[in-house]
């Protein structure tokens, strides 16, 4: 069963056509870069997969199941989202273990009931595999950007879903953090998941991804599972101001 496709997909803000005549199709598990330049409409795209955004023609098709515009609860169960820093209010009294217990939870208020230690465990499991056990009792708003990055990614990961949309997680992680959370990304691939990965830096796209999809103008300009191949046209329709430099060395999806 194809895990997810999207079909001639169009989506309108008003008058302005962020998407058109988006197309692609994800058969086996496989972590996707999504790369372009800012405004290129890969946040849109994100949110029209998880059914925040209604297209205005088109389809999106996950696990075989038509998922346009509204995605059955039990489809997105199966799926994680970590939506762009500016997004999130990061002033909010909570503590870490409380961010991470929202994605399994659908409410968190204060006083919280107690839980099962089945659930307790879960958290307890992510942030040990994501390095921030010893966070779990601070409050969010007092972690640093990389660190409030890993806990975003834990309360995707706590529910352990099929599918990972991730907009671009890797803002203000340092080259460590990165090369950890891009080998757990790996990791879970391995094992079965699907990572969407939408990045800026081109350099992870090729070292790490399956696939890589590049949209700009609302447009797919190529999706390729050989970058190498396709480099003439990366270029051509990836900005260089808006690109890190291109490695010299054979891709890791090659």
């Amino acid at each position: 069963m194809t895990i997810l496709e999207v079909q001639d997909l169009q989506i309108r803000y008003g008058k302005n056509v962020v998407l058109d005549n988006v197309s692609f199709r994800i058969e086996r598990p496989s972590l996707v870069a999504v790369i372009g330049p800012n405004g290129a409409g890969k946040t849109s795209l994100l949110r029209a997969i998880i059914g925040l955004v209604k297209p205005s023609k088109g389809k999106v098709i996950i696990f075989g199941r038509d998922s346009t515009g509204k995605v059955a609860k039990d489809i997105k169960a199966r799926i994680g989202y970590v939506p762009q820093r500016d997004v999130i209010n990061y002033t909010m009294p909570i503590t870490v273990r409380d961010v991470i217990l929202s994605g399994l939870l659908e409410k968190i208020s204060p006083p919280r009931t107690v839980l099962s230690r089945t659930v307790e465990d879960k958290v307890e499991a992510i942030s040990h595999e994501l390095g921030i056990e010893d966070l779990l009792d601070r409050f969010f708003s007092d972690l640093s950007g990389g660190q409030q990055q890993r806990v975003l990614l834990a309360r995707a990961l706590v529910k352990d879903p099929d599918i990972l949309l991730l907009d671009e997680p890797l803002s203000n992680v340092d080259e460590v953090g990165k090369y950890e959370i891009l080998r757990l990304l790996r990791n879970l691939v391995t094992s079965g998941k699907t990572v969407l990965l939408v990045t800026h830096d081109i350099n992870i796209a090729i070292e790490w991804a399956d696939y890589v999809l590049l949209v700009n103008k609302g447009r797919v300009r190529f999706y390729s599972a050989r970058i190498s191949e396709d480099m003439n046209k990366l270029k051509l329709h990836y900005p260089e101001e808006d690109r890190k430099i291109l490695p010299g060395r054979s891709p890791y999806c090659a």
